[in-house]
């Protein structure tokens, strides 16, 4: 009798063991296909139909983080940062990639204007991504926003180190040291900038701002000069520099 039950045991056990695996891979094919067509919910800018779908996708399979990264994109541009944020959150617990979570909840906070927390994040960023440009970039620019201009000074000048050519770091390095009333400085980065890109009209528009607040006439109409030479038909415009909001 023992030799007859035994094999009918193997035999049950293998069965359930395949059902159990078909029933695990039915559901992550679900899972993909429903992240699939979220993403092609989002990409025809219905972000909350999408939202519905990556949630459905995370009733299959609360343990897995992509659903919860892709629902956190379509909540944040729905406008919900809060419910993105926390998403994000659940995703960095199940294991998704530290550096992109941390980037994405950086980017959110800036985005809401809770700059100090953006500043705490874009750092945390910063120990993922050393040295790099962007990332320096955004740091300064949020420290800037929060009203830590020597912060942003310290973070940009790390960046026009790190890329030389970094246009956008001098042109915003300039705006605080304008801020901190350091205008030769000011002059020297946006000179710089106007070096590197001489087609960037906003830094041309900001140095004339800057040189019309000091009362350097002469520069100003200099600079206005080449500006109108370069796009004789297009007037030139005073751009309103980044500012911080402490």
């Amino acid at each position: 009798m023992r030799n007859v039950l035994l094999p009918v045991v193997v035999l049950l056990g293998t069965i359930g063991f395949f059902v159990a695996a078909y029933q695990v891979f039915s559901r992550d094919y679900q899972y993909l296909q429903l992240v699939k067509l979220g993403d092609q919910l989002i990409q025809e800018e219905l972000p909350y139909q999408a939202t519905r779908t990556y949630g459905s996708a995370i009733g299959l399979r609360p343990d897995k983080p992509l659903a919860y990264m892709k629902r956190a994109e379509a909540l944040q541009q729905q406008g919900n940062m809060t419910a993105a944020l926390s998403d994000l959150s659940e995703a960095s617990k199940l294991g998704a990639d530290r550096l992109t979570v941390s980037q994405r909840q950086a980017d959110i906070h800036y985005a809401r204007a809770s700059f100090d927390d953006a500043v705490e994040f874009y750092s945390e960023v910063l120990t993922l991504d050393p040295g790099s440009p962007a990332v320096l970039y955004k740091l300064g620019l949020a420290c800037f926003r929060a009203g830590r201009e020597e912060a942003a000074l310290s973070a940009l000048g790390q960046a026009i180190e790190a890329r030389k050519s970094f246009v956008e770091a001098y042109y915003l390095r300039a705006a605080v040291l304008r801020s901190l009333g350091r205008v030769d400085d000011a002059e020297t980065d946006l000179l710089a900038a106007m070096s590197l890109r001489p087609d960037a009209g906003e830094t041309r528009s900001a140095l004339i701002d800057l040189y019309l607040e000091t009362g350097n006439a002469t520069g100003a109409l200099e600079v206005a000069n080449e500006e109108i030479d370069r796009q004789p038909h297009a007037p030139s415009r005073i751009c309103s520099w980044p500012t911080s909001t402490a």
